[in-house]
């Protein structure tokens, strides 16, 4: 009788990891469109680490950031939500364009690339305006 307890136990403790890593793995990984448009550029800045350095890649060059806060999505569903993200790159994103980025519930998976305004979901594009 024991050793079917302990059985049963280990099962349910094994069903309960599968699960809960399934939950996780779906917030954080399983990523759906998003659409945008691109705000103002923010100031540039240079990438630093957690010390504050400066970081510089293996030639001395260093890379500069734009770092975009409270940016509305939306989804072709019509779902919004806001994030923050970097941009690295010399230049900003292009101010009123239209972006779409693959975004899950955690994080952003595709960073943002310019689409033609055509091809934004009449929904998205009524909620981002």
């Amino acid at each position: 009788m024991k050793k079917m307890f302990a059985i049963g136990a280990v099962v349910v403790i094994l069903l309960a990891a599968v699960g809960l890593g399934a939950q996780y793995y779906g917030n954080r990984y399983q990523a759906s469109d998003y659409y945008m448009i691109a705000p103002e550029a923010p100031k540039q800045e240079l990438l630093k680490d957690d010390n504050g350095e400066v970081i510089k890649d293996s030639k001395g060059n260093t890379t500069p950031t734009y770092w975009y806060k409270n940016v509305k999505f939306v989804s072709a569903k019509g779902e919004v939500t806001y994030r923050e993200f970097d941009w690295d790159s010399t230049t900003p994103l292009t101010k009123g364009s239209y972006y779409k980025a693959e975004l899950s519930k955690q994080i952003m998976i595709k960073s943002p690339v310019l689409v033609e305004e055509s091809s934004v979901p009449a929904i998205a594009k009524n909620k981002l305006n």
